[in-house]
């Protein structure tokens, strides 16, 4: 599959390290408990069957396609009519409602005036944000399948994307909705496409490349921007509906698993079951920066729940928040952690930055890992750059040292 998804703290570059390290362990399904974007399970496959848990929709809808569909996406001549049928439906309505503001949008987007850029999709953020547009979001938190679909419409318009291309945003969704409830897809296939969704408004978004803010308007960015405004949600839509495929075999996948829980939820939750992983791998976030806030418009494309956004980057207000990115509660979470996985009977692989906010973790965490399970060693110490995303350290990469533990 491409996961051309940028991913803070993805482990692309040093997943066949941990590969190599998981392949010495015992034999059978790999728990990854903080999978992401699945880097390390793509180096483990197909050796071992994999178990990928993450707490984000994102990360999850990514693994679940990846690990355990049936089926490749299928995008089909008449399904292709179909969805532009549908997603018809939905523009004409909403384009009926804003029809000034598109006509203004189109004309902006032939100028290169920039105060009357910035000034345009400035009023449309404080559109966004006024009662009226609350008042939407409200009443279709109580009626889910109300029509027109116009979350992106009436929340993102303006900062993260162009009016025209939240209303298409809209109405794609309410497309591929529609072809579920008519049976002409299954949930397979509604998946895919919403990931495919997904990457285009990764392709169009004013952005750095997540979604923790939207970029402001200047001189020197203003023609990467216009273009930004004029690429179609649609064209990019069929393109990442070509990229996506699975992983394996259908064998193999027919074996894997996917879940999305809270990582110690989900250690205790195994015990009850009547099959376990033999290794588990924890990649668990390492800095202040709640991963949550770098791919809320992806949560919300897939959940579709019209939250109420806060914030410059207008973010959800159930967005998770991990007690391994505070300070004070870091080491507890650690041991909590690692004392579940140990009463499982299970290996352990652990990876974990010389300069996260665990303090010392070379003597920390082999200390802790000592507590439960017989041995416990570094197996590898693996010069790395991380990117930071621009987070809160303000670098677009930083030199780091990951220590990956082994225990068992």
């Amino acid at each position: 599959m491409s996961i051309a998804f940028t991913y803070m703290g993805t482990k692309r570059r040093i997943a066949n390290h941990v590969a190599e390290i998981i392949d010495g362990a015992r034999r059978g399904p790999l728990l990854d408990l903080f999978a992401g974007m699945s880097s390390v399970g793509l180096a483990v496959m197909p050796r071992r069957n994999l178990w990928c848990n993450d707490v984000q929709h994102f990360a999850h809808t990514v693994a679940k396609a990846t690990f355990t569909s049936r089926t490749a996406p299928l995008l089909t001549a008449a399904k292709t009519l179909a969805i532009l049928d549908f997603a018809a439906r939905n523009q004409s309505k909403l384009k009926l409602q804003f029809s000034d503001e598109l006509s203004a949008e189109d004309d902006l987007l032939n100028s290169s005036n920039l105060r009357k850029v910035k000034n345009f999709n400035s009023e449309l953020v404080r559109k966004c944000c006024s009662r009226t547009a609350r008042a939407a979001r409200t009443e279709s938190r109580r009626k889910p399948d109300r029509t027109p679909y116009s979350l992106f419409t009436v929340t993102y318009s303006g900062g993260y994307i162009g009016l025209r291309q939240a209303i298409d945003i809209d109405s794609f969704r309410f497309a591929i909705d529609e072809l579920k409830r008519s049976g002409q897809i299954d949930a397979e296939q509604h998946r895919w496409m919403l990931l495919a969704l997904c990457k285009a408004l990764a392709k169009v978004a004013n952005t750095t490349g997540h979604f923790a803010q939207y970029l402001d308007v200047k001189e020197e960015t203003l023609t990467r921007f216009l273009a930004k405004r004029r690429r179609a949600i649609f064209r990019e839509w069929v393109a990442g509906m070509t990229e996506l495929t699975p992983a394996g075999t259908s064998a193999w996948r027919h074996e894997n698993r996917a879940f999305r829980q809270d990582a110690k939820a989900l250690l205790r939750k195994l015990h009850s079951g009547d099959q376990l992983p033999s290794v588990v791998y924890a990649d668990p976030p390492y800095t202040a920066d709640h991963y949550s806030r770098y791919y809320h418009l992806w949560e919300t494309l897939l959940r579709y729940d019209y939250p109420e956004p806060s914030g410059h980057g207008l973010y959800r207000a159930d967005r998770f928040i991990s007690h391994f990115s505070i300070k004070t509660k870091v080491e507890q979470e650690f041991r909590s952690l690692i004392t579940a996985a140990s009463s499982l009977g299970v290996e352990l692989v652990l990876n974990y930055p010389e300069n996260g906010l665990l303090a010392n973790p070379r003597r920390t965490l082999i200390k802790l890992l000592r507590q439960s399970f017989k041995h416990a060693e570094i197996a590898a110490a693996i010069a790395h750059q991380h990117s930071t995303l621009g987070a809160s350290k303000g670098v677009e990469k930083e030199d780091v040292t990951e220590l990956i533990f082994y225990a068992h």
